[in-house]
């Protein structure tokens, strides 16, 4: 057999450089492998996480902002709606209690003819009728102050109860509220009935302008004329001191529904504040 002709130097340098080139391309595949592998991902995990980071900062935000917008304004107008409630129970007692007075004054005047002979006796009578009567307006406009207020409160409960997510425990909440309010109103309401007739018949202010006047000249029958202001002066002791007590009542009832509402709020915040960056991922 003849042997094989030997390649030329030519064809050897272009079969060393072939090789050469493929090494080179093997070498390069390699790398993109490893980048694809490796650097792409870091890179884009590091774009993601710098998503996450920013959505996590804005959670967090947002939590903030429901309890500086929502839920410390709602304790504040809490606080101020139950001070409220609690002068106007007191006011209806201090107003029970000045009518007493007057009522009372009127008819040591009566049984004391004599105290109408003294000068100026009149100026009593007229100063408690007049400090009745601005005590009475006064507990009018905060019986106002006080439904308002509550209106108000309940609008900022549902507000709360919207951005955290829990208005359907909030309204079971409020149902309880709701039928106990009802449930007061209508006992004030019976026991109301047996007075109303008399408080109708004739106004409030008109009955004090009829007491004040006490000149010198006593009824001839005091006590026939102290029964006739008894019939309006024991009904209007007795109701204010029924709207001191309903007051209360509803006082209690608000007081409860504040306590269940502002767990359920705290406790719904709570929980999203102390879930950290990887219960976020989650």
């Amino acid at each position: 057999m003849a042997d094989e002709p030997m390649p030329s130097d030519a064809t050897s340098s272009n079969y060393a450089q072939g090789n050469r080139t493929q090494n080179q391309d093997s070498r390069w595949n390699k790398i993109l492998v490893w980048f694809s592998q490796l650097v792409v991902p870091l890179l884009l995990g590091s774009f993601l996480f710098s998503g996450i980071l920013e959505g996590y900062k804005s959670s967090l935000g947002d939590k903030k902002d429901i309890i500086d917008s929502y839920y410390r304004p709602t304790r504040a107008l809490h606080a101020s709606c139950s001070t409220k409630n609690l002068e106007l129970a007191d006011q209806y007692g201090k107003l029970a209690g000045s009518y007493q007075l007057l009522f009372n004054e009127f008819k040591h005047a009566v049984t004391h003819p004599e105290l109408a002979a003294k000068p100026g006796y009149e100026v009593i009578l007229k100063t408690l009728a007049k400090n009745t009567e601005e005590l009475a307006n006064a507990t009018k406009e905060r019986a106002n102050t006080v439904h308002q207020c509550r209106i108000d409160l309940y609008i900022k409960y549902e507000e709360l109860a919207l951005v955290t997510g829990t208005y359907k425990q909030f309204k079971r909440f409020a149902s309880v509220r709701d039928k106990s309010l009802e449930k007061t109103e209508k006992q004030m309401k019976l026991k109301m009935e047996p007075y109303m007739a008399t408080i109708n018949s004739e106004d409030m202010m008109e009955l004090l302008r009829k007491i004040v006047p006490v000149e010198s000249d006593i009824p001839q029958s005091p006590q026939k004329y102290l029964d006739e202001i008894a019939v309006y002066a024991n009904p209007i002791v007795t109701l204010h001191q029924l709207f001191q007590t309903t007051e209360l009542e509803k006082f209690n009832t608000e007081q409860a529904f504040f306590k269940s509402a502002s767990n359920l709020f705290a406790r719904e915040i709570s929980a999203r504040q102390s879930k950290g960056f990887f219960s976020y991922l989650f």
